[in-house]
């Protein structure tokens, strides 16, 4: 098996989104991983999203048949604004680095901005997954700052999940379903890496 195909396997955001519910995939670039993933059975329609006219070019002429099979399209649109996107008409959104390559140039102002709109276009209950080499203490606090901080305006998210994969970490948070629990739950820290939570804490002393 490939290695972008483990990746695929690994969003693992079945049975949390059924595999013909559409998704938007964020910071597309050259990436295969919307390939990887209607050979893993997704039918979506994956919609990849680029700042980039040139790559949503290449792109589109790369995946033109599984476009022209209704599985994928590809949308130039700045993930900031999202503005080609109407309000909760998605069922999940993807990130394989955008998040990460924000951070690190610390834009941080852009991740609240990206937070926004990938809330926006998220039905109630939908999921925001994304890839990071970013440990959990160091990120969400950027990432989520707004949110932590506000305590009075209804919250945009809910069950944070942080996965530890081989190479990577696999980040999973819901929008709210203001229908249901809305209790803020998040476990930022509870990732199962003992050593690294012991070594953060001593570089802290």
């Amino acid at each position: 098996m490939t290695q972008q195909s483990s990746l695929a396997e690994s969003l693992a955001i079945h049975p949390h989104v059924e595999k013909n519910e559409p998704m938007l995939m964020l910071g597309c670039g050259n990436s295969t991983l919307g390939e990887e993933m209607i050979d893993e059975g997704w039918s979506g329609p994956l919609i990849q999203v680029d700042v980039s006219s040139r790559v949503i070019e290449t792109m589109s002429h790369r995946c033109h048949q599984l476009i022209q099979n209704g599985h994928m399209n590809f949308v130039q649109d700045d993930a900031c604004e999202l503005s080609a996107f109407r309000d909760a008409m998605m069922q999940a959104c993807l990130d394989k680095g955008l998040i990460d390559a924000i951070y690190c140039a610390e834009e941080h102002n852009q991740l609240s901005k990206i937070l926004k709109s990938v809330s926006r276009v998220l039905r109630p209950g939908g999921w925001f997954v994304f890839l990071s080499f970013s440990r959990p203490e160091f990120l969400l606090p950027r990432l989520l700052q707004e949110e932590m901080q506000d305590v009075v305006r209804k919250r945009r998210w809910t069950n944070l999940q942080v996965q530890e994969l081989e190479k990577i970490l696999l980040y999973k948070m819901q929008k709210v379903d203001f229908n249901q629990d809305n209790e803020l739950r998040f476990p930022p820290h509870r990732i199962r890496n003992d050593k690294a939570r012991r070594k953060h804490k001593q570089n802290l002393k």
